[in-house]
Protein backbone atom coordinates (compact mmCIF):
# COMPACT_ATOMS: atom_id res chain seq x y z
CA UNK A 1 0.00 0.00 0.00
CA UNK A 2 1.33 3.33 -0.86
CA UNK A 3 2.27 6.03 1.61
CA UNK A 4 0.10 9.33 1.54
CA UNK A 5 2.17 12.76 2.50
CA UNK A 6 0.42 14.00 5.35
CA UNK A 7 0.24 17.66 5.49
CA UNK A 8 2.44 19.64 8.33
CA UNK A 9 0.75 20.24 11.41
CA UNK A 10 -0.29 24.22 11.64
CA UNK A 11 -1.25 26.75 14.42
CA UNK A 12 -2.91 29.89 13.83
CA UNK A 13 -1.10 32.91 15.31
CA UNK A 14 -1.89 36.63 15.41
CA UNK A 15 0.64 38.97 14.91
CA UNK A 16 1.09 43.07 14.85
CA UNK A 17 2.93 44.40 11.62
CA UNK A 18 3.66 47.94 11.23
CA UNK A 19 1.21 49.36 8.10
CA UNK A 20 4.01 49.82 5.73
CA UNK A 21 5.42 46.28 6.57
CA UNK A 22 2.25 44.69 5.90
CA UNK A 23 1.91 46.59 2.76
CA UNK A 24 5.78 45.38 1.69
CA UNK A 25 4.19 41.88 2.79
CA UNK A 26 0.63 42.49 0.40
CA UNK A 27 2.84 43.74 -2.55
CA UNK A 28 4.88 40.50 -2.32
CA UNK A 29 1.39 38.74 -2.24
CA UNK A 30 0.63 40.42 -5.21
CA UNK A 31 3.70 40.34 -7.15
CA UNK A 32 4.15 36.05 -6.65
CA UNK A 33 0.65 35.06 -6.38
CA UNK A 34 0.96 33.79 -2.82
CA UNK A 35 -1.05 34.55 0.65
CA UNK A 36 -0.30 36.22 3.34
CA UNK A 37 0.59 33.08 5.33
CA UNK A 38 3.38 31.84 2.36
CA UNK A 39 4.74 34.77 2.28
CA UNK A 40 5.05 35.08 6.19
CA UNK A 41 6.12 31.55 6.78
CA UNK A 42 8.83 32.00 4.24
CA UNK A 43 9.93 34.96 6.06
CA UNK A 44 9.99 32.92 9.03
CA UNK A 45 12.14 30.28 7.82
CA UNK A 46 14.41 32.63 5.87
CA UNK A 47 15.24 34.26 9.33
CA UNK A 48 15.90 31.14 11.37
CA UNK A 49 17.97 29.75 8.63
CA UNK A 50 20.06 32.79 8.51
CA UNK A 51 20.00 32.50 12.34
CA UNK A 52 21.57 29.21 12.30
CA UNK A 53 23.84 30.29 9.80
CA UNK A 54 25.27 32.78 11.82
CA UNK A 55 25.73 30.44 14.77
CA UNK A 56 27.40 28.53 12.48
CA UNK A 57 29.76 30.50 11.60
CA UNK A 58 30.64 31.99 15.03
CA UNK A 59 31.42 28.07 16.43
CA UNK A 60 33.74 27.36 13.00
CA UNK A 61 35.20 30.76 13.63
CA UNK A 62 35.85 30.08 17.10
CA UNK A 63 37.54 26.80 16.37
CA UNK A 64 39.43 27.65 12.92
CA UNK A 65 41.22 30.65 15.31
CA UNK A 66 42.12 27.87 17.32
CA UNK A 67 43.71 25.84 13.99
CA UNK A 68 45.48 28.91 12.79
CA UNK A 69 42.81 29.27 10.38
CA UNK A 70 42.11 32.93 10.01
CA UNK A 71 41.47 34.38 6.20
CA UNK A 72 39.89 33.29 3.39
CA UNK A 73 43.93 32.26 1.76
CA UNK A 74 44.58 30.01 5.11
CA UNK A 75 40.81 28.18 4.06
CA UNK A 76 41.87 27.80 0.41
CA UNK A 77 45.15 25.87 2.00
CA UNK A 78 43.42 24.27 3.86
CA UNK A 79 41.14 22.95 1.24
CA UNK A 80 44.29 22.20 -1.44
CA UNK A 81 45.88 20.28 1.10
CA UNK A 82 42.93 17.59 1.04
CA UNK A 83 43.40 14.50 -0.68
CA UNK A 84 41.45 14.19 -3.73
Amino acid sequence: MAKTATAPTTTDVTVALATDLLSDVDDLVRADSRTRDDVIDIAVRFYLSERRWREAQAVVSVHGSAAGIRTEDDVEELIDSLPD
